[in-house]
């Protein structure tokens, strides 16, 4: 994705991404995914397609509407290309709907990976949406910002406060790639420090391994 370029913090979530071992060809099919969803937004008629009218979210490959994959990358490629701005905006409030906001809750500021009864929201679907909905927000209109950046700051807080909900080093490093993304969004400059520090750390680590 382009964006994943223009800043040395968008460039933070794409080293993380390849050093968490995203093959090539991962990234490959990540792309023309993106660039799908591009197609997409050029077609009034496809694009209602992949909306499911229950949630108002994007419907993965299967039928399932999506929270914190499909969705969101939609929303940022009509904010990219200035296209059918409307209806991101709607799947935006649908996608922000599906976070847990209720007060005392263990999961509050998680995001579940689909939409629907049964649906848990869970640490590792909020490491995955986090980065593109911090993206999206610098591309909002003031008044969009404003109903985002109440559901970013959730989301940072879950992602900071709570530890990663396994060991491994691809877990940690999407956590990491998240504080990054969401504290710069928010102008949390402490939080992208410590982002930064932390793999640095990991570098330093695997280079004395």
């Amino acid at each position: 994705m382009a964006w994943l370029s223009d800043c040395p913090i968008g460039r933070l979530v794409l080293v993380v991404c390849v050093l968490a071992g995203m093959s090539t060809a991962q990234a490959d099919q990540r792309d023309q995914r993106y660039g799908n969803l591009v197609s997409w937004l050029t077609s009034s008629d496809e694009c209602k397609a992949q909306i499911d009218e229950a949630t108002g979210l994007v419907i993965d490959q299967v039928g399932r509407p999506t929270v914190a994959t499909e969705s969101p990358g939609y929303v940022l490629a009509a904010c990219e290309s200035d296209t059918n701005i409307e209806q991101a905006q709607q799947v935006l409030r649908a996608i922000l709907a599906a976070q847990d906001t209720q007060p005392g809750s263990a999961r509050r500021g998680e995001f579940p990976w689909f939409a629907g009864q049964g649906q848990t929201p869970s640490l590792q679907a909020t490491y995955f949406a986090s980065p593109v909905l911090a993206q999206i927000y610098q591309k909002l209109a003031p008044e969009l910002q404003e109903e985002l950046y109440s559901g970013l700051g959730l989301a940072l807080a879950a992602v900071r406060d709570k530890p990663a909900p396994s060991e491994d080093e691809v877990t940690g490093l999407l956590r990491v790639a998240s504080l990054a993304m969401l504290g710069r969004a928010l102008g949390a400059d402490q939080q992208i420090a410590e982002s930064l520090k932390q793999v640095a750390s990991w570098w330093a680590k695997t280079q004395d391994a």
